[in-house]
């Protein structure tokens, strides 16, 4: 009795032994909760932020583009120079900027355009000027359909200014192109600036094309910045957006406008002095082609007009 009575108290032992192990591996498959805090770091690489870059009309004194062709070779830099990751690039139109005050010497008044980019807080502007072109042809003196020698040389000049009229590139470039081929007698007509000849406006589109790269580094040197363009309860809206470089959770430092720096022998503008820091703003969302929406995130008092930098 004695013996059975220890197999039993044995069997009974050895069973709840192994359904207390039973228990604990249910316990321990079941997955853990974690909780990870990770903190928002500034975001101290302004390499993927995009400088705001104006594209003025073509300024062609001399009429040897098409007002229509003009406006197509704008759009089409201003496509080339959007493919680069470093800019964005816009026509003047787009913000009300078509007829634009020139020099005595035929240029456009680089003051002028300042005080717009001021206003509209624009990086920097563009004007590209076709200081000549020149149109030399040999043809035959019989025939419909002339076998013709076509020369051209294209002078082109480049301009970039920043917000306080300083250029940052100043540069031309003369491309010559030889054509050898055959063209109707009307073709030939006019006054040898080359008006009728598809070729030209090729060549001007081409040769403004080669400037692409001199253009992308000019803005190197300047630095990033929006402005707060309205205010609405706790939101706030900003003039730039995801296409100028921004993202959802970027930080932004919120300040007053500095005071404008001039040489004092020259008079020349050499920049303007940190503002006033008032805070920091938070990317909740974005609007419109390039605008975002923020939200206090330090700070205060800010106004219309504050200019935002990344933090």
């Amino acid at each position: 009795m004695n013996l059975s009575n220890s197999k039993i108290l044995f069997l009974i032992g050895s069973l709840l032994v192994a359904s207390a192990c039973q228990n604990i591996e249910k316990r321990t498959s079941q997955p853990a909760k974690m909780v990870k805090d990770i903190p928002v770091n500034p975001r101290i690489d302004q390499g993927q932020m995009k400088k705001r870059l104006m594209i003025l009309p073509i300024n062609d004194s001399k009429s040897v583009l098409s007002a229509d062709m003009s406006r197509a070779i704008k759009k089409s830099l201003i496509n080339e120079l959007n493919r680069s990751q470093e800019l964005v690039a816009f026509d003047s139109k787009d913000l009300g900027i078509e007829n634009v005050k020139k020099t005595p010497q035929g240029s456009y008044d680089l003051k002028d355009i300042a005080k717009s980019l001021k206003e509209y807080t624009v990086h920097s502007a563009l004007e590209a000027e076709i200081k000549e072109l020149k149109v030399k042809r040999t043809v035959p003196a019989k025939g419909i359909m002339k076998s013709v020698t076509t020369e051209y040389e294209c002078s082109l000049v480049v301009r970039v200014i920043n917000q306080g009229g300083r250029e940052l590139m100043n540069h031309m470039k003369v491309v010559t192109y030889k054509d050898n081929g055959t063209a109707p007698e009307e073709l030939l007509k006019g006054d040898g600036t080359g008006g009728g000849n598809p070729t030209v406006p090729t060549l001007v589109k081409d040769t403004l094309f080669e400037f692409v790269p001199q253009i992308t580094k000019s803005l190197e040197t300047l630095v990033w910045e929006g402005r707060i363009a309205s205010m609405q309860g706790e939101r706030i809206f900003l003039n730039v957006g995801k296409v100028s470089g921004l993202n959802v959770g970027d930080l932004l430092r919120v300040t007053e406008d500095g005071e404008e720096i001039f040489d004092t022998e020259t008079g020349g503008f050499i920049g303007k002095s940190p503002g006033r820091l008032k805070g920091t703003l938070e990317v909740v969302s974005f609007f419109g082609q390039d605008g975002a929406i923020a939200v206090t995130h330090s700070g205060g008092g800010f106004r219309e007009n504050d200019r935002v930098e990344l933090y």
